[in-house]
C-alpha cells in the first residue's frame, strides 16, 4: 500500500509536468492564426489599391483600417488568452489537488479559485498584449509614410510591411508582434500555473503537515539558465522563498524577481512530499497486517 502510494504520487507529477508542457503550444497555435488573419486583412486593404493611389487622404484612411485590424487582433488575442489562463488554474489546480491526494491517501481542502487573483493577470495580459499591438500600429504607418515619401510602389509597399508565414515563423514587422505576443501569452499562461499551484499547496498545506513545495526545472528552453537548472529540487515551506539567482522567489515566474530571472522562464512549482511521509501510517500497517502483508515486504 505505502508502495503503490508513493508510485501513485510520482505518477501524478509526471503527469503534473506533461500537462504543464502542454499549455502553451496551445496559444501559441492561436496566436499564429490571429496574427496570420490580420496580416491577410491589411494585405488585401493594400492589394485593392493601384500603384500611384497613395495621396494624403488614402494614407489617412489606411492608418485608420490598419488601426482596427490591430485593435481586433489585440481585442481576440486577449480573449483567446484569458481563456487559456483559466484553464489553467483550473488544471493546475486539480493536478496540485490529484498528486497530493495520491501521495497522502485523501483531500481535507476542497479546491477554490482564487477568482480576483485570476483577473488581475488576465487583466495585465490584455494591457501588454494591447500596448503591444498599439506600437506595430504605429511602425506599420510609419512604413508605410516613408515608403509613400520615397516613391515606393504597391509591390515595394507591400514587401516592406507584409509578413508572409515561413515555417511558423513571422518576417517583417510583424515579426516583432508575433514573438512578442507569443512570448507574453506563455509567460503568463505559465504565471498563472505557478499562481494556481502556489494557493492549492498553502490552502492544503494547514491540513497536510508533510506537505511543502518543490522547484522544478523543465528542460525545454535552447539556453537554459544556469541558475534555473541549479535551483531545480530546491524544497521549502509553502510560505518561504527559494533562492534564484540572488533572488527571492515564493514561484516560477513571480512578479517580484526581475525580468532577468522570470520572462521565458519554464520552470514549474510543484507540491512536495518527504518519503517519511509516504510511508505507511499506523493504520494502514493494521490492515496490510491484516491481510498478512509486511511493511518489510511491501518496501522489499
Amino acid at each position: 500500500m505505502a508502495d503503490s502510494r508513493a508510485q501513485a504520487y510520482a505518477q501524478q507529477l509526471d503527469a503534473l509536468t506533461r500537462q504543464a508542457e502542454a499549455l502553451t503550444p496551445e496559444a501559441r497555435i492561436r496566436i499564429v492564426k490571429l496574427l496570420d488573419e490580420a496580416n491577410r486583412e491589411i494585405l488585401a486593404d493594400l492589394a485593392r489599391s493601384k500603384p500611384g493611389s497613395y495621396n494624403a487622404a488614402r494614407l489617412q484612411a489606411l492608418k485608420a483600417q490598419i488601426d482596427r485590424v490591430m485593435e481586433q487582433f489585440a481585442r481576440q488575442a486577449s480573449s483567446q488568452v484569458s481563456d487559456l489562463e483559466r484553464q489553467a488554474y483550473q488544471k493546475a489546480a486539480q493536478s496540485v489537488d490529484a498528486t497530493v491526494a495520491a501521495g497522502t491517501g485523501g483531500l481535507m481542502v476542497q479546491p477554490v479559485i482564487d477568482t480576483a487573483a485570476l483577473q488581475v493577470v488576465q487583466g495585465y495580459t490584455a494591457d501588454l498584449i494591447t500596448g503591444l499591438t498599439r506600437d506595430a500600429s504605429s511602425k506599420i504607418n510609419a512604413a508605410i509614410q516613408r515608403a509613400y515619401l520615397g516613391g515606393a510602389n504597391l509591390e515595394q509597399l507591400v514587401e516592406q510591411i507584409g509578413s508572409t508565414l515561413e515555417g511558423g515563423k513571422f518576417s517583417g514587422l510583424f515579426s516583432q508582434v508575433g514573438e512578442r505576443a507569443m512570448t507574453i501569452a506563455t509567460n503568463e499562461i505559465m504565471r498563472v500555473h505557478s499562481l494556481a499551484s502556489m494557493s492549492r499547496i498553502k490552502a492544503l498545506a494547514p491540513h497536510h503537515p508533510g506537505l511543502s513545495k518543490l522547484w522544478r526545472h523543465i528542460p525545454v528552453a535552447r539556453v537554459p539558465r544556469i541558475s534555473h537548472l541549479l535551483a531545480d529540487g530546491q524544497i521549502r515551506k509553502p510560505g518561504e522563498p527559494f533562492l534564484v539567482e540572488g533572488e527571492e522567489l515564493q514561484y516560477p515566474r513571480d512578479p517580484s524577481g526581475s525580468a532577468e530571472n522570470t520572462i521565458n522562464c519554464h520552470c514549474l512549482l510543484v507540491p512536495h512530499i518527504g518519503d517519511d511521509d509516504l510511508k505507511p501510517t499506523d493504520q494502514e500497517r493494521q490492515l496490510l497486517a491484516h491481510h498478512g502483508i509486511s511493511v518489510e515486504s511491501v518496501h522489499g
